[in-house]
């Protein structure tokens, strides 16, 4: 695959946003510890689908300004 080493690309930042944190006090966190501290293995379903053999290509860019990384799909 060749392609050019710089492109001319304005870098799209996001003006409001912030990290979110996963609460170990939410409804559903107690529900499943509870369940799965009770006897006989594994209550839930477990997610077994195995992965693509054959991915994508992915450019990584990054902004030579203020060094934002944005991925651009080919």
């Amino acid at each position: 695959l060749t392609s050019p080493r710089q492109r001319r690309l304005n870098a799209s930042r996001r003006t409001a946003g912030s990290i979110h944190y996963i609460s170990l006090a939410a409804q559903g966190k107690h529900r499943y510890d509870r369940k799965q501290s009770s006897y006989g293995g594994q209550s839930k379903h477990m997610f077994h689908k195995k992965a693509k053999t054959t991915k994508k290509i992915v450019l990584r860019l990054q902004c030579q300004g203020c060094k934002h990384v944005s991925q651009h799909l080919i």
